[in-house]
């Protein structure tokens, strides 16, 4: 068996995660899920989103928040003043 990298395997489970996000997103009405892919692809790119174990879920590094959550509701703002 091949070694991994531990630096690739949790890498692969953040671009896995985000791939779900996207499918989710898709649920959202048209311009919703335009603005929350949006926010998403920024959110992928910060240094400070991370992938929580314990919740098997993307969350945000300054505010704690669910990525899913924050990027597909139109009256939140990044805490980066990113998007």
């Amino acid at each position: 068996m091949t070694h991994i990298p531990e630096e690739i395997k949790i890498k692969r489970i953040v671009n896995g995660a985000f791939n779900n996000l996207l499918d989710n997103i898709n649920l959202l009405p048209n311009e919703l899920s335009i603005l929350a892919k949006n926010r998403a692809e920024v959110c992928k790119s910060c240094e400070l989103c991370y992938f929580d174990k314990t919740l098997q879920s993307l969350r945000c590094g300054k505010c704690k928040c669910f990525i899913n959550w924050k990027v597909s509701n139109k009256q939140e703002k990044c805490p980066e003043n990113k998007w």
